[in-house]
């Protein structure tokens, strides 16, 4: 079995790993299946899900994710430049379930990306059929990252600035920070603070050395101390020791850094879990 993917850029089928069996009744989808203008194309199949795309006569291409006759989609007008299939996820995020991610690519120098997961799980524990999106947003969604299986980005400091204030980060000076996504009770969650600090413990310290500018670091730091669990006091005291001294010998900027930093951690969390129910 091959993993497939198709770009609007040129409307053909991009190889983009070899793995073993795993949709259950197609072996390969043809480039000219690929090419045909308006034709719907089963690209994959997991248990009782489906995943149809269609390429319109600019070459974009919308998505149809099916849960036996139920459609499932959403933005069901959305159109996007590049949709791709990672490599199935076997025992994960629960032992006998295999987990699929549909990488939806809207295009542009930094946004966006957006995302389906599908599970089907066969065990005592999971067993059933599970299906999450995210949003296309300017963040991003990495697989195998432990200890819960995904992260995401949280780009709410990326391009960072406080209006009246020097406060100003661009683009490239800035990047968005790693949250952990949790499988629980049949759906997908954002981590919460305090839940995995042996990772942000880790995260702050390669945010030391990121190379970015350092107020960024310095927010970065905050932010990963914050989901470490420490106390807000705590990363404040840890804000005036690592922003520049123009910034942390205002008080009004560490504590307006520090409430958007506790605000991001409380209520960053992109993914829309989605009701298969007939």
């Amino acid at each position: 079995m091959i993993g497939l993917g198709i770009s609007a850029r040129t409307g053909c089928k991009i190889v983009l790993f070899g793995i073993a069996c795993v949709f259950a009744f197609f072996t390969h989808v043809s480039g000219a299946a690929a090419e045909s203008v308006g034709q719907s194309v089963l690209e994959a199949k997991l248990g009782k899900f489906g995943v149809f795309t269609k390429m319109n006569a600019d070459g974009l291409i919308s998505v149809k994710l099916l849960y036996g006759e139920k459609d499932i989609s959403q933005d069901k007008d959305a159109m996007y430049r590049e949709v791709s299939f990672d490599e199935l996820a076997s025992n994960f995020p629960l032992e006998n379930m295999e987990t699929l991610k549909i990488n939806l690519y809207t295009g542009g120098a930094n946004c966006c990306q957006g995302y389906y997961l599908i599970a089907e799980g066969k065990g005592p524990h999971g067993a059933g059929h599970y299906a999450a999106y995210i949003e296309p947003y300017d963040g991003g969604l990495a697989l195998n990252i432990e200890p819960s299986g995904y992260a995401a980005m949280d780009a709410s400091f990326k391009g960072y600035q406080i209006e009246g204030t020097d406060v100003f980060l661009s683009r490239a000076e800035s990047s968005r920070c790693s949250r952990l996504l949790v499988f629980e009770n049949g759906k997908w969650r954002t981590d919460r603070i305090g839940e995995f600090p042996a990772y942000y413990r880790g995260m702050a310290s390669e945010s030391r050395d990121s190379g970015l500018n350092p107020l960024y670091n310095a927010i970065a730091l905050g932010y990963y101390s914050l989901m470490e669990g420490n106390s807000p006091e705590s990363v404040k005291q840890l804000l005036q020791k690592e922003m520049p001294k123009e910034f942390a010998s205002k008080p009004e900027i560490v504590n307006r850094i520090l409430a958007d930093i506790e605000k991001a951690s409380k209520e960053f969390n992109p993914v829309k879990n989605l009701d298969i129910s007939k």
